[in-house]
């Protein structure tokens, strides 16, 4: 095994700041117990680490020192410097070290970065995904309101149908007066059960205010059977009031709402 080119790897200083695998902890470990060199390398870099993080601290007071010196005269205790590194070691072992918390800062700035940018991203990414994700709810809710309404009007479509072609139901058609000739409307009446649909297929939008109104007409006698709004829905079926007898139908024009005796033109009429 090559021990400089181990040490070289990096593998120490990623060990030191904590960025090593559980497997690769314990195989420096191990290397470390049998080559003195890799320990040393480790007791470096972790100093240098130490030291770099020294270097954003705050300093003590100055006079801290002086003070911590007249404490210890005060107690008696002798001050030794037998077991302190000479200022000089320290120098040469600061020097020797001076690459590795370059390095160790350097790391440490680029993980910070790395780390932010990932983060950046992650948000951003997080934001498009929520706005897609609202641009789907919201189209989702457009075609989900598109096919109900599409259901209902199929529905409508479908019974309109089967009245059409229900052979109890008499069909009367309505058309237009002297005043609108082009009016066209389709009465279908049932006089068993006296029910009385309406099927506008031509008429004259009416102004603001008016709505149109259908008259039953048995033996002199009108009677009132109900308003309709014009439908956007094609020839739509319009459910009128009931009518059990009658011998003619008549649409006028009236105030919106419907008025309890006629007072407006016919725009079409039909008998029975």
């Amino acid at each position: 095994m090559d021990i400089k080119d181990y040490i070289s790897s990096g593998i120490i200083e990623n060990y030191v700041l904590g960025a090593t695998s559980s497997e690769e902890n314990a195989e420096l470990e191990r290397l470390a117990d049998m080559y003195p060199e890799i320990r040393q390398e480790i007791e470096a870099s972790k100093f240098a680490l130490t030291e770099y993080i020294f270097q954003f601290q705050l300093d003590p007071p100055a006079d801290l020192k002086g003070r911590i010196m007249r404490k210890l005269s005060d107690l008696d205790m002798p001050i030794s410097s037998q077991n302190s590194p000479e200022r000089s070691d320290l120098k040469v072992y600061k020097s020797q070290n001076r690459d590795l918390w370059r390095t160790f800062g350097i790391a440490a700035s680029i993980l910070l970065l790395v780390s932010g940018l990932a983060n950046w991203f992650q948000f951003q990414n997080t934001q498009a995904l929520h706005q897609e994700l609202s641009v789907l709810e919201a189209e989702n809710n457009r075609i989900q309101n598109q096919l109900q309404v599409a259901q209902a009007d199929y529905r409508s479509s479908l019974n309109d149908l089967q009245l059409l072609n229900n052979p109890e139901f008499d069909r009367v058609e309505l058309y237009g007066s002297d005043d609108f000739p082009n009016s066209r409307v389709s009465i279908l009446w049932n006089p068993h059960s006296s029910s009385v649909y309406l099927q506008v297929l031509n008429l004259p939008k009416p102004p603001p205010g008016k709505q149109y109104q259908l008259w039953s007409v048995y033996e002199g006698d009108v009677k009132d059977a109900g308003v309709f709004e014009m439908s956007s829905n094609g020839f739509a079926l319009h459910r009128m009031k009931e009518t059990d007898k009658a011998e003619q139908f008549i649409i006028t024009l009236e105030k919106m709402g419907g008025v309890p005796k006629a007072e407006g033109k016919a725009y079409a009429l039909g008998k029975v």
